[in-house]
């Protein structure tokens, strides 16, 4: 693979991986990498000298903890946790200034990092299923009748986005008016449910 440094995009899920070559680190042109579904608790360091990845997908690998490579990360768009077994979130996500999604559904996180509030760009954050404290709640209110019918996740928004929110919900009440299918509200709930409105922009 190591000699393969065209390579834009990487799938490697679902292999059992338990360790990630240092050679990765070589593909110095990849956008897009998939490592969901292996046994990966380590990251290389190797893996921060992707300045080009965008797209990075973790989820379901037993971490525990943030990688401290994911910091250098810092052209990364998207990235997923989900069930990951984390019980922290370190401040190096901070650094990931251009995330705009970021997945960290099904953990074990009981509070988030002060340094999350510089991740101005995030459109979507997935907070449900973790052990996060009630307080964390006044972040994660629906913001419009939409998000009381459809579960899904919500973070502070910018004026932009809650416009583009407003709007959307106009949209919906519109096809409400014409349509007679049901919108299914059904959702599995842990004991501390946070919801959040995903919003696109």
């Amino acid at each position: 693979i190591a000699k393969l440094n065209s390579l834009t995009t990487l799938d490697l899920s679902s292999n059992n991986l338990i360790d990630l070559s240092a050679d990765i680190g070589k593909l110095v042109n990849l956008n897009a990498l998939n490592l969901k579904n292996n046994n990966l608790k380590h990251l290389p360091a190797e893996l921060g000298k992707l300045n080009e990845l965008t797209e990075l997908d973790l989820s379901s690998n037993p971490l525990k903890t943030l990688p401290t490579v994911i910091g250098e990360l810092t052209n990364l768009t998207t990235l997923s946790l989900h069930n990951s077994d984390l019980r922290s979130l370190y401040a190096i996500i901070g650094k990931l200034i251009n995330l705009t999604r970021l997945d960290l559904s099904f953990n074990y996180l009981e509070d988030l990092p002060n340094e999350v509030g510089n991740l101005t760009n995030l459109i979507v954050l997935n907070l449900s299923n973790n052990r996060l404290k009630p307080e964390i709640e006044q972040y994660c209110q629906p913001p419009s009748r939409a998000a009381k019918e459809i579960p899904c996740y919500y973070t502070r928004l910018t004026e932009e986005n809650a416009s583009s929110l407003e709007e959307s919900d106009k949209i919906e009440e519109t096809a409400d008016s014409t349509s007679t299918r049901p919108i299914n509200t059904n959702q599995e709930h842990n004991d501390n449910p946070i919801t959040m409105q995903t919003v696109t922009v």
